[in-house]
């Protein structure tokens, strides 16, 4: 089973993946990490010297490629691409839109570990900039949803995702 955790940054997809995928018994996969690993850069300074759209060509490339099985959480701007978003619409895997709400989204990002090392937009744009973003995405991640996660209840997006597998068999 493949498992793609969409959302906007601070959504949770890194920390729900992980113990998705530890209930599940699949491998986790983090693109940020997997890029990071790929470019032996970190995602700030591809942001800094490469740009976004070099970035989003990273992703591009994984979405494509890997092929092993487990959850996989993806950059908050993955959807950002029509090619990505048909990709992520395949039925040959599980695609869950954590939808978490502006304000907790809002909390997350200024928490201190949340710095621009790890999330370059935040560095980038203001609280005001971020939440039109947040608001701009949302229908793209509405649009290849195949689950859509608003609780962050890791009992209920597992149980949700089951079902749903059960259901492509």
């Amino acid at each position: 089973m493949k498992i793609y955790l969409i959302g906007f940054m601070g959504a949770g997809k890194s920390y729900l993946g992980k113990l998705l995928a530890e209930r599940l018994s699949l491998p986790f996969f983090d693109f940020d990490t997997l890029i990071e690993q790929k470019t032996k850069r970190s995602i700030t300074d591809i942001f800094k010297i490469s740009g976004e759209e070099t970035f989003r060509d990273y992703e591009t490339e994984l979405l494509t490629q890997l092929n092993e099985y487990g959850v996989i959480a993806t950059g908050g701007g993955i959807i950002e691409r029509a090619e990505n978003r048909v990709l992520l619409k395949n039925r040959a895997h599980i695609t869950v839109w954590l939808n978490t709400e502006w304000h907790t989204i809002q909390r997350r990002l200024s928490l201190p570990q949340q710095t621009q090392s790890i999330r370059p937009k935040v560095d980038q744009l203001s609280t005001t900039e971020l939440y039109e973003l947040w608001r701009r995405r949302l229908p793209l991640y509405e649009e290849v949803a195949d689950l859509t996660n608003t609780d962050g209840m890791i009992e209920n997006l597992e149980s949700q995702i089951l079902e749903l597998h059960k259901a492509h068999l």
